[in-house]
């Protein structure tokens, strides 16, 4: 049965709940970019970054676990998951997967220096209790992006990591000057063999003139170098995910300046194709997490949407709220139906598991930054909510508050 337009909070009708895991709103540590998974019906494992150093993406940090008994109302002591190398800066992005053949994957990046981050993957055997030694994705040398909770597996068995790489970085000679290392390659990382063996696939896709748009709303007013840019039809994309649609085509959607870029193929070894901004949403640059809702052909997306706030307001750059949106031909289009926190606190870096019952989610939470500065990213957060109302709600209607 579909919902009518209801006056009550997404939040409400979706029985969503939420607590602070890690509380950094009075130091200047950092707790988050994590992934989830269910062990049994009631235990819940959490892997994500712990920053010791700062809250800055160079702080010296680890990937720590945590353990919940009770569906995420009570979390076990953290311990240490992964200590990167002493000639590493850090570990981040973090990523677990229950694979089909029921081991549990995780992915994640070491970060050595401003050239060189690489991904790496272990599995256990044996529900979490140990895992094989860690073994990087690729032997390439290069700023190999991966965000947290990007791993997937496709119905087929095919193991696909999303990377960004950036190149050139650091190159820029005069201050303003376009700085294209900030403009990704966006591509795939693929095993056919359960994570023994990696590739990366020879289809790449980036920002180009011919797929830039102006924002849906702008100040009139912007900085020379801006408009000079926007002139030109310069952009960026970053931090992508992928999503397995119906039939086994794949859908690719990255983070821009004002916009969700997402861009299509037919499998890993297939070209990019229909790269454009996902129609009528105003977003500011934060990584959505979209995920396929089981049993149905609906999207669940979960991102920042900006309303009508202008690009070039230091408001419009606050990643909040934590909205969500819904589509239902094959992430083509999308409709907003609502926000599960309000806009009173900034939210990012999303992790989500689902089934046809319910859904467990992890962001950093944070206090409002005029600029989002690294203020954005600071406390992590677990929120759960049900599934079926998520289902069914009518194309069409207008968003929940």
């Amino acid at each position: 049965m579909n919902l009518p337009a209801s006056p009550e909070p997404l939040s409400v009708v979706c029985r969503y709940r939420s607590s602070l895991i890690r509380d950094h709103s009075s130091d200047q540590l950092r707790s988050g970019e994590g992934s989830l998974l269910p062990l049994s019906p009631r235990k819940l494992a959490l892997v994500y970054t712990e920053f010791t150093g700062g809250r800055s993406d160079d702080s010296r940090a680890h990937l720590v676990l945590t353990i919940s008994h009770d569906e995420g109302e009570s979390w076990s002591v953290p311990k240490l998951f992964f200590q990167p190398p002493p000639d590493a800066c850090n570990a981040m992005g973090a990523s677990l997967l229950r694979l089909h053949d029921g081991r549990i994957a995780c992915t994640f990046a070491i970060k050595y220096s401003l050239l060189r981050l690489t991904p790496y993957c272990c599995f256990s055997s044996d529900n979490g209790e140990s895992w094989t030694p860690p073994q990087a994705v690729t032997a390439e040398s290069g700023y190999f992006v991966i965000n947290n909770d990007r791993l997937i597996q496709t119905r087929d068995g095919l193991l696909i990591l999303p990377y960004a790489l950036h190149e050139g970085i650091g190159t820029r000679t005069s201050e303003g000057e376009w700085e294209p290392c900030w403009n990704a390659r966006c591509g795939l990382f693929y095993s056919k063999d359960g994570g023994r063996n990696w590739q990366r696939s020879a289809h790449t896709i980036t920002h180009t003139p011919d797929i830039f748009h102006e924002p849906l709303h702008r100040i009139a007013d912007l900085p020379e170098n801006v408009n000079r840019e926007f002139a030109l039809g310069l952009g960026i994309v970053q931090e992508p995910g992928v999503q397995e649609l119906e039939g086994g085509s794949l859908m690719l959607y990255m983070r821009s300046l004002t916009s969700i870029y997402r861009c299509f193929s037919q499998g890993v070894e297939a070209s990019w194709e229909s790269c454009a901004p996902i129609p009528g949403l105003h977003v500011c640059l934060s990584a959505p997490v979209i995920r396929s809702i089981p049993g149905s052909n609906r999207l669940l997306m979960f991102y920042n949407d900006r309303g009508a706030i202008p690009f070039g307001t230091p408001e419009f750059a606050r990643r909040t709220p934590h909205s969500v949106a819904i589509s239902d031909d094959a992430g083509r289009t999308w409709q907003r139906i609502g926000q599960l926190e309000s806009d009173e606190k900034a939210y990012c870096y999303f992790s989500l598991w689902l089934d046809e019952h319910k859904f467990y989610t992890t962001c950093y939470e944070s206090v409002l930054a005029p600029d989002d500065s690294l203020q954005s990213l600071a406390s992590l957060k677990f929120g759960k909510g049900e599934i079926p109302p998520l289902l069914a709600i009518e194309p069409g209607l207008p968003a929940m508050k």
